[in-house]
């Protein structure tokens, strides 16, 4: 049996997996979150953190759990895992997007975050360069990452967003050869007005990715969708990775 790390995406930190991980228990499908370096409690200075810095703290996750391990990247968290995965990718066991970034070699995060033009996002990320940070406008959440959410999680989950780290989203990211030969899947979100259907499909057409699972819910389905969401992760814990 594998574990699951779930890497989570921009604004959050492992918290955001908080209403998962019971529904993933009840499933005997084992489970670990990180805050990557800047988020929640792991505290960095903002300018110090690099798309490398990501990228080490998923492989050092990774390299601390027994056995098998699909690493599940949610938005941002796509694009850190396939740093991870191409920086070392004989770690790496399997790979899952879920509403996440998909990137090719020697792409910006912003880059690709500006192709998706209906993004609902957009309008409210912030760049604070001289404080080496990004932050995301409350004005935007709920119409684009909690519209179907209930009001109790969007309260606290927008609480407990915060900023991210500026450097790793304007860093190419590099991928090594064997990137290519990792097991790969997708899970897009049909709802989704954050990370749009339409971009979802298309980055993994582009890279190759299949797209094994389709779930009604918008960007943020560890809480509109908790249980359909385990019920998808777990299937990939049980069977054999790859």
């Amino acid at each position: 049996m594998s574990t699951l790390l779930l890497v989570h995406g921009g604004w959050s930190a492992g918290w955001v997996w908080d209403r998962l991980l019971p529904e993933l228990q009840e499933l005997n499908a084992p489970a670990r979150t990180i805050d990557l370096p800047g988020h929640g409690a792991n505290h960095r200075n903002m300018w110090s953190v690099s798309l490398g810095d990501y990228a080490n703290a998923v492989i050092d996750a990774v390299n601390e759990i027994d056995g098998p391990v699909v690493t599940v990247g949610h938005s941002m968290g796509g694009f850190v895992v396939s740093a991870a995965a191409g920086l070392s990718p004989e770690t790496f066991d399997k790979l899952v997007y879920l509403a996440a970034f998909v990137p090719v070699n020697q792409e910006r995060l912003i880059q690709l975050a500006r192709k998706d033009e209906d993004s609902l996002l957009g309008p409210g990320v912030r760049p604070r360069v001289l404080s080496g940070r990004i932050s995301l406008d409350e004005s935007v959440c709920h119409d684009a990452l909690f519209h179907d959410c209930a009001e109790e999680d969007e309260r606290n989950a927008t609480r407990q967003l915060g900023d991210n780290p500026l450097r790793p989203g304007i860093t190419k990211i590099r991928l090594a050869d064997g990137f290519g030969s990792i097991p790969k899947s997708y899970i897009l979100c049909t709802e989704d007005r954050a990370l749009t259907p339409q971009h979802q499909q298309w980055m993994a057409n582009r890279s190759g990715v299949p797209i094994e699972h389709n779930i009604v819910s918008g960007h943020m389905p560890m809480f509109s969708a908790p249980s359909e969401l385990a019920r998808v992760l777990a299937g990939y814990v049980k069977s054999n990775v790859g």
